[in-house]
């Protein structure tokens, strides 16, 4: 199953190796004949809820696209999960091979210009998934399918981009606060509502025991209080709700 935690990232958030990286990528895709790209990656699972980050070359699409969760329900994104090569897609079309009905994320695509993609899918370890969509902004009926060494210098483009990507989230990661499994657990609950009372309650311990894991997780994000704590915890996509 797809991880419900994804994550915009806009070009200021990269290390500037990274951002190197990716414009490469943009050069590499306009010799092929495309005009933007959207590129999303699953990290391999880990321990906690797996993270995905979406990237594009249109900031207003990736709000869009988080804003209204689309990673959720995006039919080129389960065709690619399925897939092991490249296929085309067009967002003007009702193409029963990718949605039926016609998904409210091609409809918003269309609008945003993303109007014919050739999407190339690059499996991780642990099921991690990386899953590029090159994009035009005509509608080509039908789009030109690239040929091998095409694909492969597209396929090489991905990975290289995947790999900055991710080392740039591992890094963020290591600079995180390292909070335990059960200091994660009481902060989750905590952000849905709980009282250190109810979460006693429902994880069979005592009440003062939920307050000396919060009091370690408040130490840990630098919080006066645990309103601050789980806020912090958030924004640093410590918990997700």
């Amino acid at each position: 199953m797809y991880s419900r935690t994804v994550q915009p990232r806009y070009p200021d958030e990269y290390s500037a190796s990274t951002r190197d990286v990716l414009g490469e990528l943009v050069t590499g895709l306009k010799k092929l004949g495309f005009n933007g790209y959207c590129l999303t990656i699953e990290e391999p699972a880990t321990l906690h809820e797996r993270r995905r980050f979406v990237l594009s070359s249109d900031q207003n699409w990736l709000t869009h696209y988080y804003e209204k969760n689309f990673a959720a329900e995006d039919p080129v994104l389960l065709a690619a999960r399925r897939s092991h090569g490249a296929f085309s897609w067009t967002s003007g079309s009702d193409e029963p091979s990718l949605m039926s009905p016609r998904s409210a994320v091609l409809r918003a695509a269309d609008d945003f210009g993303y109007k014919n993609g050739l999407t190339m899918s690059h499996h991780l370890g642990r099921l991690g998934l990386a899953v590029l969509s090159a994009t035009v902004d005509v509608h080509e009926s039908p789009m030109r399918l690239l040929q091998e060494q095409e694909q492969r210098d597209l396929r090489v483009l991905l990975e290289k981009s995947t790999d900055a990507v991710l080392q740039d989230w591992h890094h963020e990661q290591d600079q995180l606060p390292q909070l335990t499994g059960r200091e994660h657990q009481i902060l989750r609950l905590s952000a849905l509502g709980k009282s250190s009372e109810q979460i006693a309650g429902q994880l069979n311990v005592a009440e003062v025991t939920i307050r000396f894991h919060l009091k370690a997780a408040r130490a840990k994000l630098k919080a006066s209080n645990k309103t601050e704590a789980v806020a912090k915890a958030i924004a640093m996509g410590l918990i997700q709700l």
